[in-house]
């Protein structure tokens, strides 16, 4: 199992040049609780944050609030917050006797005591805050890649331990469900300073659907969804970029957020997607088997590569002709070529492995 730091290739001295910070993050990186919850939504929010963070996990309102609102409240505070990792999933309200719809009281309950949630924060800020320090001043996107890239190298899927749906089951312990990816991904985002959230909904694969979580991320300004989960294709040394950096509509193809998240700021720029930024696409009046010739010239050379298609005829066609392609290179270069193809015909995307 690898930690971030042997992924990241960071010394003891790095690690022990951070104490925990007094605060998990500046504010500004909340982008869930800044755009989809309402001002009324938000001040529960504090409330039950100031008090959960102090590990008090009975909370009573000063006046009733409405369920609605506390349902939004409650689901921000169990989904965004992976600072809050030592609370438990259940939770009961305490209704006012004459109204069904007001809310005095929530209680939540705990999954581990103060001083081992405390142990293991201070383990995951220690990891994430050294690998900041070794990547100096690097960009937005260079710091968000990073990331995702060494999650996809240290993490192997699991939903077989509570600790699995939390960022230290997948920093600490190398194994997480997809809640796990997600929180540990936003953690690492905001204690970089870029505002990213935990999106909470439905994931599509095969025919069948389950409940699934990914994140908003805002480079410099721009919106973006990332789906670290979906990228671990589980081949080391091969992360996937198929979910990295796209739009609503692209993610929407297999994915559907609960209906809190449908207040987001749209994420329509593929400005920082690694397929617009490589020249990675292809349309209708792409030169195909010159595409497919320098994708594999690069994977023969030991790389991953994958390609985008802007249309679906053109992906049937690629894929149709592929094998073809795949030969002429052969017979050309008077060498031997058998590849490992990948094709996502949801995503429209290939991808072509050593």
């Amino acid at each position: 199992m690898k930690r971030l730091l042997t992924v990241l290739t960071l010394t003891l001295a790095a690690l022990q040049a951070y104490a925990l910070p007094d605060t998990p993050y500046d504010s500004g990186t909340l982008i869930t609780y800044h755009t989809a919850l309402t001002r009324g939504q938000r001040d529960i929010v504090d409330m039950i944050y100031a008090s959960l963070s102090e590990h008090i996990y009975d909370i009573t309102f000063p006046s009733p609030v409405a369920a609605r609102d506390l349902d939004a409240a409650v689901e921000n505070i169990l989904t965004d917050y992976p600072e809050l990792f030592y609370v438990g999933d259940e939770y009961i309200y305490q209704w006012r006797g004459d109204r069904d719809d007001r809310i005095t009281a929530v209680s939540f309950t705990p999954a581990m005591g103060r001083e081992n949630a405390e142990h293991y924060y201070a383990l995951m800020a220690g990891d994430i805050n050294a690998a900041i320090a070794s990547l100096g001043q690097a960009g937005s996107l260079e710091y968000e890649t990073a990331f995702h890239d060494a999650l996809i190298e240290m993490v192997s899927y699991s939903v077989e331990d509570d600790s699995d749906y939390t960022p230290y089951g997948a920093i600490l312990y190398g194994k997480a469900a997809c809640e796990g990816y997600a929180e540990a991904f936003t953690l690492m985002m905001r204690l970089t300073g870029i505002p990213c959230s935990v999106v909470g909904g439905t994931g599509y694969s095969d025919g069948e659907q389950e409940p699934h979580a990914w994140n908003i991320v805002c480079i410099d300004g721009v919106y973006t969804l990332v789906d670290v989960t979906w990228d671990d294709l589980d081949i080391p040394g091969c992360p996937s970029y198929i979910y990295f950096n796209i739009t609503d509509r692209m993610m929407a193809r297999d994915h559907d957020n609960d209906p809190l998240y449908d207040r987001h700021p749209a994420a329509s720029s593929l400005d920082f997607n690694p397929h617009r930024l490589l020249g990675l696409e292809a349309g209708k009046h792409t030169d195909l088997e010159n595409l497919a010739w320098e994708m594999i010239s690069l994977v023969l050379e030991g790389e991953p590569v994958s390609v985008r298609f802007n249309d679906r005829s053109t992906f049937r066609r690629f894929e149709k002709n592929f094998d073809g392609y795949m030969q002429s290179y052969a017979d050309h270069f008077e060498r031997d070529v058998n590849l490992s193809r990948m094709p996502d015909p949801v995503q429209l995307a290939c991808t072509l492995l050593p």
